[in-house]
């Protein structure tokens, strides 16, 4: 597996200090320079449930829910949570070490009180120690938070400079791109109150699962069936959900998502003024990494007067509705959907399925070459510069003939979906993303307009 070093300077590990059931987080942070460059410092109004939030996201980036053998020792790593301080909300986002299960806890307003609250985001160091301390928050502690502080100190008087060098797998950044896509396409199917989801959480089976199961509906709450149910919501891995365990004695409702093509889902727990997403994979050995989602953006790329709008609307926005910055920036809702998802593909923006709206933060990784990283992008545009692509235009409707390995390929997009003779697409359709050919006839397409 190939990694990107990023090296990362800590001013302290980070940890949770304190007695008598008055504790303080410090998170130990990215250097953003040379002077104090505190996000957030303030007072959590829920110390109880933010403490467990959190240690269900550290455990989640230290799981591994497939692991192939020849890659074991490359796996076993840190990864550390992102965590963002937008206006008037907390997020801590991150994925499991495979890939496949992202996490999120989002602090709203309410959930805390602010010292100083300033716009940005940053990685964060977990540790066992910490999480140990965690677990040790009551709801009658008091739990303060401070994190962005200055990362780049001089040894003075025996206190040294702490550093931690980093190693992030690509496909662990390509998947914070791809699982904001995956969203999109999402739809709720059963909102559950907190004791039938207790009694759902209750009945998961307790051993390993090899085949997918279906929640479906049983009177005002959900069960599992292990028979396809078209009402249903797939979940292949029903181990990924015990993250959520501890969590729902906590909650007041839960909503489950999923997709168009019946392969992913998303799982929301309110927790009064908080919420923790969970969103799974269609298998736990398949990344979102992998699933190609934003690769037609990608490739026809967008009006670029609409895109450098888009990018300068961006101020720190807990929730951006694509239909309403397309009318108060004067622009084709289509030309700013296309540009949402190249923000997305940068890292500048996630999606909240719960809310149905975009949000802005930056990663704080180098995602200038999340383009770079798609081998069916780059084979795409490599079709394009051989000059193999023959377009035929005709209406709405787009084919192309692709000649490539002395194999002639017919492509065809049109509103009823984009197709290929390709055994690529004969193994996955549209369920992956686009096949090179129909990148390849997007991007000529895109060309000769």
């Amino acid at each position: 597996m190939v990694n990107v070093e990023h090296l990362f300077r800590y001013k302290h590990s980070t940890a949770l200090t304190g007695k008598n059931g008055n504790y303080q987080l410090q998170i130990a942070t990215e250097q953003q320079n040379k002077q104090d460059s505190a996000y957030f410092q303030g007072t959590l109004a829920q110390p109880m449930e933010t403490a467990r939030c959190l240690r269900a996201i550290s455990i989640l980036v230290g799981s591994r829910y497939y692991v192939p053998p020849a890659m074991l020792a490359k796996i076993l790593r840190e990864a550390d949570p992102v965590v963002t301080a937008s206006r008037s909300m907390l997020r801590f986002e991150g994925f499991s070490a495979c890939c496949s299960t992202y996490g999120r806890l989002d602090i709203l307003e309410d959930g805390f009180s602010a010292d100083k609250i300033v716009p940005g985001t940053t990685n964060i160091d977990f540790q066992a120690e910490m999480r140990a301390s965690l677990s040790k928050v009551r709801s009658n502690s008091k739990l303060e938070m401070s994190f962005g502080a200055d990362a780049f100190e001089l040894v003075a008087d025996e206190h040294p400079v702490v550093e931690r060098k980093v190693k992030l797998p690509l496909r662990w950044i390509k998947g914070f791109s791809e699982v904001q896509a995956q969203q999109l396409d999402m739809s709720l199917m059963f909102n559950v109150s907190r004791g039938d989801a207790i009694r759902f959480f209750r009945e998961l089976p307790r051993a390993k699962t090899r085949h997918p199961a279906w929640v479906v509906a049983a009177g005002k709450g959900v069960r599992l069936s292990h028979r396809e149910v078209k009402k249903g919501v797939r979940v292949k891995g029903l181990e990924r959900l015990r993250v959520l365990e501890d969590l729902v004695q906590l909650s007041d409702s839960l909503s489950i998502y999923k997709d168009s093509g019946d392969s992913l889902s998303a799982w929301v727990l309110s927790i009064g003024p908080q919420r923790f997403t969970l969103v799974l994979s269609a298998e736990p050995w398949r990344g979102f990494s992998g699933e190609g989602k934003l690769l037609t953006a990608l490739a026809t790329k967008n009006n670029e007067a609409t895109l450098a709008k888009v990018k300068s609307s961006l101020v720190w926005q807990e929730a951006i509705a694509p239909d309403e910055l397309a009318s108060s920036l004067g622009e084709s809702p289509q030309d700013v959907i296309t540009a949402l998802s190249i923000c997305a593909s940068s890292g500048l923006l996630g999606f909240d399925v719960f809310t149905g709206r975009y949000f802005h933060r930056v990663l704080p990784f180098d995602m200038s070459a999340i383009e770079g990283l798609s081998p069916r992008l780059k084979s795409a545009r490599k079709l394009v510069d051989d000059n193999v692509v023959s377009l035929t235009v005709s209406g709405d409707e787009i084919c192309a003939e692709i000649t490539s390995s002395d194999v002639v390929h017919r492509v065809r997009i049109s509103s009823e979906g984009d197709q290929c003779t390709c055994p690529w697409y004969a193994k996955h359709q549209s369920d992956r993303g686009p096949c090179k050919h129909v990148l390849a006839t997007y991007i000529v397409a895109e060309e000769s307009k």
